[in-house]
């Protein structure tokens, strides 16, 4: 799918992208993603980031803590380090 304004791809089902190979998706001002239930990133035998350039990065949970999966005694070891 290609154009020079803009395109809108609707459903009333379920629309899935599906590639083995890679999806690329380059945007030049600004992505909104509108999820209504969940929203599950899943990376599989790799990393994973979440980059702001320029200013800060922000996660927010309105509803419940965000756990960031490191030990108690990483902070200790990471100041440690510097």
């Amino acid at each position: 799918m290609s154009t020079n304004t803009s395109a809108r791809l609707p459903g009333a089902q379920p629309i899935n992208w599906a590639n083995e190979q890679g999806t690329h998706m380059a945007v030049g001002n600004s992505l909104t993603a509108r999820v209504g239930n969940k929203l599950s990133p899943f990376v599989q035998n790799a990393g994973m980031k979440l980059l702001a350039r320029g200013r800060k990065g922000e996660i927010q949970s309105h509803a419940n803590h965000i756990e960031d999966g490191r030990s108690p005694f990483r902070e200790s070891e990471d100041r440690s380090r510097r």
